[in-house]
C-alpha cells in the first residue's frame, strides 16, 4: 500500500500510451519517431531529484510490457527502457517474462534484470536458473548472475561447470564473483579441465582490482603448477602488480624458461618491483640468468641502470647481450657511456662495432659532445678516428676545428676519418685550411673534402675569389686542381672564371677548364664548350670533349627550355669531326620531351650515316612523349614504321609498340 501510494505522487506524461500506441507503426519513420520520444521520456524520468516520476513510469511501462494484446514489438521496446530506469516495482513484471513463450521477449527480460540493481533482481534469476533446462538459457542466466556478482548463486551455478555446453559460462561467471567459494569452485574444476585455469587467473585480476589480498595466493598458485606457459606468464604479471615480495623469487624462475611471451612477461614484471630491490636483485643475479633473458633485461632498462649496461656492453661473456647492451646506452646513455661506446666501435669486430658506431650517434646528454671532442683531439688513433667519425654523424659544426687539425694527422687512419668528416659536413670556413692543405700535400682525398666543401658554399662568388686568388700564387701542379675546386663551387661567378682559365696558356690548366666544363652541373656551360667544339685551332681531345659534355647537358638538363636543348644539341652534331660524338648528341635528343625536338630528328632521315640513330632517338622520344603528346608519339613511330631504317631499329619500333598495345 505505501509503494502504490508513493506512485500515485509520480505524474507519468500525459502523451506516453499514445507514443505506447505508436510503437508499432506500419510507418518505419513514425516508428522510430514514438521510440524516440518514448526513450526520451524514460531518460529524463531518471533525472536526480525525480524518483517518483520514475518509479510512476516504470510501473506503467512494466504494466504494459505484460499486456499479451500488444505487439510484441512493441512490448519488447517497453522493456528496453525498463532495462534502463527499472529498480525494485518492475522486477514483478520481467519476473513473469521470464516465462513467456516468446523467447525474445523472454531474453530482453533477462537482460533488464541483469541491468537491474535491486537484490529481488537476483532472486528471480537464481529462481529461473533453478528450473532451466535448455543451455543456451542457462548461459544467458548464468552469465546475468555473473554480471551482477551474486555470491548467493555460486553453488547454483558451480552445478553447470561440469557440462561443456555450460562450462565456459559458469567459469567466467565464477570468476566474476571471485569470492572465496567461487575460488574453490575453480580450483577443483581445474582438476578436470585446465580450461578452469584461465577463469582463476580472471577471478584473481578481479580481486585485483578491488584490493583482496587473496590475489596474490591465486597467482603463485597458478605460476607454480603444472601449467602452461602462457598462464605462467599471465599469473606472473597479475603477481607483479601486487607488489608482492615473492615476485622477484617468480620472475628468477620464469626466466628459466624459453618461451619468449613467458620470458617478456619476466622482463616487464621487473618495472613492479620496488627500484631498490630491483637494482639489487640485477647486480647480484643478472650473471646467473640465461643469456636471452639477460639481453631481454639490458633492452628494458632505464637510465638509472647505466653503470650496470656499461659493465655488461663490456664484459658479458655472451656476445649479443654485450650488442644490446651497447645498443641501449644509444637511447639511456650520458657523457659516462662514451669511453665503452668507443672503446667498443674501435675493435671493429662486426655487429658489435656497428652498435656502438650508431649509439655514438644517437646518444645524447650534456657532455657527450664535449666528451667526443676531447677524444677527436687527443687520443689514441683508433680511439680518435672513431670519435671523428661518431662527430660528423652528429653533425656537430663545433667539431670543424678539430676534424681540420686531425686530417695534418701522421696516423693515416685519423687523416682519413677526419677528411671524410670534412667531406661529409665542412663549411665554407674550413675552405682556407683545406686549400692549405692540398698545397702543403697534393693529396687526392684532401682535394676531394675540398671540392665537396666547394660544392655546399653559400657565398660563392667570395669563395670563387679566393680560389682565384690561390691559383695565381700556387704551384703549377695544384693550380689545375684549383680549377676544379672552382667547378665545383658552381654558379655565374665560378663558370666565368673557369671559361677564362680555359685559354690559359699553361696546358695543365687549360686541359683542367675544359675538362671541368665538360662536367658542369648547369645547362649555361653549354655556349662556351660549343665555342671550343667550334674552334678548329682547339685540341682534338678538348672538342671531343666538348661535344660530349654538351650532349650530357641535353639529355640531363631539367632547368632548360626544350628549344634550347635541340638547339646546342644540332649546333653540337654540326662542330662533331667523329660520328660517335653526332650519335651521341643525336641521341640527346631523344631525352628531350617536346615537338621540337621531333622534328630536329626527323632532319636527318637522309643522313645514312645518322639514319638509325635518329630512327632509335625518335622511339626513346616516343616513349617519353606517350602521355604528355601522344599525337606526336604516334606520328614518330609511324615515321621510323615507313622509313628506310636497319631491321634493329624495326625491331626496337615494334616492341615499343608492342608494349604501347599491352599498356
Amino acid at each position: 500500500m505505501a509503494f502504490l501510494q508513493l506512485t500515485s505522487w509520480g505524474q507519468v506524461p500525459e502523451n506516453t500510451d499514445a507514443i505506447i500506441g505508436k510503437l508499432s507503426a506500419e510507418n518505419e519513420e513514425a516508428r522510430f519517431e514514438a521510440q524516440m520520444q518514448l526513450q526520451e521520456i524514460a531518460s529524463n524520468s531518471s533525472r536526480p531529484g525525480a524518483e517518483l516520476e520514475r518509479i510512476a513510469l516504470a510501473t506503467h511501462l512494466a504494466a504494459k510490457a505484460t499486456d499479451p494484446s500488444l505487439p510484441k514489438t512493441t512490448r519488447s521496446w517497453l522493456i528496453r527502457q525498463l532495462e534502463y530506469i527499472g529498480s525494485t516495482e518492475s522486477i514483478p513484471a520481467l519476473t513473469s517474462l521470464l516465462e513467456d513463450r516468446d523467447l525474445e521477449l523472454k531474453e530482453s527480460a533477462r537482460r533488464a534484470l541483469e541491468k537491474n540493481n535491486a537484490p529481488e533482481s537476483s532472486e528471480s534469476l537464481r529462481a529461473a536458473l533453478e528450473k532451466a533446462v535448455d543451455p543456451v538459457w542457462i548461459k544467458g542466466l548464468v552469465h546475468a548472475l555473473g554480471e551482477k556478482k551474486d555470491s548467493e548463486a555460486v553453488n547454483l551455478i558451480s552445478g553447470h561447470l561440469e557440462n561443456k555446453n555450460t562450462f565456459e559460462a559458469a567459469a567466467l561467471a565464477l570468476s566474476q564473483i571471485a569470492d572465496g567459494v567461487a575460488m574453490r569452485k575453480l580450483q577443483r574444476a581445474s582438476r578436470q579441465n585446465p580450461d578452469a585455469v584461465m577463469f582463476m587467473l580472471n577471478a584473481a585480476d578481479v580481486m585485483q582490482a578491488r584490493g583482496d589480498a587473496g590475489a596474490s595466493g591465486i597467482y603463485r598458485r597458478v605460476f607454480t603448477g603444472n601449467y602452461g606457459p602462457q598462464y605462467k606468464a599471465s599469473a606472473l604479471a597479475g603477481l607483479a602488480m601486487t607488489h608482492s615480495r615473492q615476485t622477484l623469487g617468480m620472475i628468477s624462475q620464469a626466466f628459466k624458461f624459453s618461451d619468449i611471451h613467458l620470458l617478456q612477461t619476466a622482463v616487464n614484471s621487473l618495472s613492479y618491483v620496488e627500484p631498490k630491490r630491483k637494482k639489487q636483485y640485477l647486480n647480484r643475479q643478472l650473471q646467473n640468468l640465461p643469456s636471452r633473458a639477460r639481453r631481454m633485461i639490458v633492452s628494458s632498462l632505464d637510465a638509472n641502470y647505466e653503470n650496470l649496461i656499461i659493465q655488461l656492453s663490456e664484459s658479458d661473456p655472451d656476445s649479443s647481450v654485450r650488442q644490446s647492451a651497447l645498443e641501449s646506452l644509444g637511447e639511456v646513455g650520458s657523457a659516462d657511456s662514451v669511453p665503452a661506446l668507443l672503446k667498443a666501435a674501435a675493435k671493429k669486430n662486426g655487429e658489435e662495432s656497428a652498435a656502438a658506431e650508431s649509439s655514438l650517434t644517437r646518444i645524447s646528454g650534456d657532455s657527450v659532445d664535449s666528451s667526443l671532442l676531447a677524444t677527436a683531439a687527443d687520443g689514441t688513433p683508433e680511439l680518435r678516428s672513431v670519435a671523428i667519425n661518431a662527430l660528423a654523424a652528429r653533425h656537430d659544426e663545433k667539431a670543424l676545428s678539430v676534424f681540420l687539425e686531425a686530417a695534418k694527422a701522421s696516423d693515416a687512419t685519423v687523416k682519413s676519418a677526419a677528411l671524410n668528416a670534412l667531406t661529409e659536413i665542412g663549411s665554407e670556413t674550413e675552405v682556407k685550411g683545406l686549400s692549405d692543405l692540398y698545397q702543403n700535400t697534393q693529396s687526392s682525398q684532401v682535394l676531394a673534402a675540398l671540392k665537396a666543401v666547394a660544392g655546399r658554399v653559400e657565398n660563392q662568388s667570395a669563395v670563387v675569389e679566393f680560389l682565384t686568388g690561390e691559383i695565381a700564387t700556387a704551384e703549377a701542379k695544384a693550380q689545375g686542381a684549383f680549377v676544379e675546386v672552382i667547378g665545383a663551387v658552381g654558379g655565374k661567378s665560378a663558370l666565368k672564371t673557369v671559361v677564362d682559365f680555359s685559354g690559359s696558356q699553361s696546358k695543365d690548366i687549360r686541359d683542367r677548364s675544359i675538362r671541368t666544363l665538360c662536367d658542369w652541373k648547369e645547362f649555361t656551360a653549354a655556349k662556351p664548350l660549343l665555342t671550343i667544339a667550334r674552334d678548329s685551332e682547339a685540341e682534338r681531345v678538348h672538342r671531343i670533349l666538348a661535344v660530349r659534355g654538351i650532349a650530357r647537358l641535353v639529355r640531363n638538363s631539367t632547368e632548360a627550355k626544350p628549344e634550347n636543348r635541340v638547339e646546342f644539341a644540332l649546333a653540337a652534331i654540326t662542330a662533331a669531326t667523329r660520328p660517335e660524338e653526332k650519335k651521341q648528341a643525336l641521341s640527346a635528343l631523344g631525352a628531350v620531351a617536346h615537338r621540337s625536338a621531333a622534328n630536329a630528328i626527323k632532319s636527318f632521315a637522309k643522313n645514312p650515316e645518322l639514319r638509325d640513330e635518329a630512327g632509335l632517338a625518335a622511339i626513346s622520344l616516343a616513349k617519353s612523349l606517350f602521355r604528355s603528346d601522344r599525337e606526336t608519339a604516334n606520328d614518330l613511330m609511324t615515321w621510323v614504321r615507313e622509313g628506310d631504317f636497319s631491321d634493329t631499329v624495326k625491331s626496337n619500333a615494334q616492341q615499343r609498340e608492342g608494349r604501347g598495345r599491352r599498356r
